[in-house]
């Protein structure tokens, strides 16, 4: 049995208590080193000990397997999106969240939501709609990014709270945490770099690399790496370097370029949500946003997609050149897709269908539906930070000089920024392109 910190202990009576009391939802947050994980499962296990329903969800993918690895096997850990049932739809030019016609049943229990700072006032209006009659458990880090458009996530409005204010003994004296917490001290300040040093301790730290292409060469080579795709990653603020830093590793690992846009054995992940219905009958196929898989296969082919007739709108179809990728999910299921070759024959189609919907409101719908049975896949090695979060690595390269161009603009978000790329890394923190920062 884990030893609860005295902190940890309070916020447990507390979060009982608030059950006991009626209260429809409670708020724990916690900063990096806090243990909110433990304590999260000591609130399953001590629920489902009064053989309560217990769920313990995350908002991405991602966030639910670091979950799933981290709490006892026979607690249910599912994405909140899965658990409400909610997909992607389409209202005119925007993007919703919509609940399928065919939902799922939530059982009145206890649902513990982690990392709530990525909840977006929408999602949380359908948690407050859909599990009334749960009682729910936010647990996020004020410290971390909010969601995108949005300066705070909702569920930092909880008034039912308890906050983690000790680091629990692993923690203590770890210099990646020592640095999250000078990053979190000076959030609504000027930019503070003076945590940008060597700072290691036995395995674990900050580390200055000099030839920072060829450490970044010899991480993503290694045969760690390849055994674990999770052992490191390259953190930045841009798609645009992403975009550079992904092809330049793609160079290296398959030396040069590539006769297919990915290679069999290949781990992506989905930059969109994906939905297709193979079989007019048969179950509908689903990728979410930022849910990373694996290719199986890829070769050429062509996508032949219908789009119906639409009042005075005719009927026509879409012949496009493709590659036909299957893909493995991290739940086991095979997914064949499609990804457009030529870009250009993708504006056209794409160019047509605004120009339709502007006569036929309806066919915003298709053109959503269009967007949603193709692929757009991207290579896992570099990820923005906001994509990263709810993710950890073992070890991760920050690009401080691609964050560091959002001080001017933003220093609050950079800051956030910061903290969040830090804390990813369980062992090292590579700090890079750090020239021009100063304290």
């Amino acid at each position: 049995m884990v030893m609860l910190t005295p902190s940890q202990r309070q916020a447990l009576d507390e979060i009982i208590s608030a059950h006991a009391a009626g209260r429809p939802t409670h708020l724990l947050t916690g900063y990096a080193g806090s243990g909110k994980t433990t304590l999260m499962q000591a609130v399953a296990r001590h629920f489902m000990g009064e053989k309560k329903v217990v769920v313990i969800t995350a908002p991405t993918h991602k966030a639910t397997a670091v979950l799933r690895s981290k709490v006892d096997r026979d607690v249910d850990c599912r994405t909140i999106q899965s658990l409400l049932s909610l997909q992607p739809s389409s209202q005119g030019t925007t993007s919703t969240l919509v609940r399928s016609k065919r939902p799922q049943t939530i059982a009145d229990g206890i649902v513990i939501v982690d990392e709530c700072s990525m909840l977006s006032a929408e999602l949380m209006n359908w948690i407050r709609d859909l599990l009334r009659y749960c009682f729910v458990l936010f647990v996020g880090d004020p410290a971390q990014l909010p969601p995108v458009g949005e300066a705070a996530s909702p569920s930092f409005s909880v008034p039912s709270r308890s906050h983690l204010d000790t680091v629990v003994r692993q923690a203590a004296g770890n210099p990646i945490l020592e640095a999250a917490t000078l990053i979190r001290q000076s959030q609504g300040g000027e930019a503070d770099w003076s945590w940008v040093r060597d700072a290691r301790q036995e395995q674990t730290g900050l580390f200055l690399p000099k030839d920072v292409e060829s450490w970044v060469r010899k991480a993503f080579l290694s045969d760690a790496f390849n055994a674990d795709n999770d052992w490191c990653r390259y953190l930045c603020w841009t798609n645009a370097r992403v975009h550079q830093i992904n092809r330049m590793v793609r160079l290296w690992r398959y030396g040069g370029e590539t006769p297919t846009p990915f290679m069999p054995g290949e781990r992506v992940v989905s930059r969109a949500p994906f939905s297709v219905q193979q079989e007019e009958s048969g179950p509908r196929q689903a990728i979410a946003t930022n849910e990373e898989v694996l290719v199986m296969d890829i070769r050429p082919g062509r996508l032949s997609y219908k789009f119906e007739l639409c009042k005075d709108v005719p009927a026509w179809v879409a012949d496009l050149a493709s590659w036909e990728v299957t893909l493995l999910t991290m739940a086991g299921e095979e997914i064949t897709g499609h990804i457009v070759q030529n870009p250009k024959d993708l504006e056209a189609v794409d160019r047509r269908l605004v120009q339709e919907a502007k006569q036929q409101h309806r066919r915003w719908s298709h053109r959503f539906a269009f967007h949603n049975a193709l692929l757009q896949l991207q290579a896992i090695y570099a990820m923005t930070v906001h994509t990263a979060q709810g993710s950890t690595f073992k070890n991760v390269f920050v690009d401080l000089g691609d964050i560091g161009r959002r001080a001017r603009q933003n220093p609050l978000e950079t800051q956030q920024l910061c903290y969040v790329a830090v804390t990813r890394a369980t062992d090292m923190v590579f700090l890079v392109n750090t020239a021009g920062l100063s304290a």
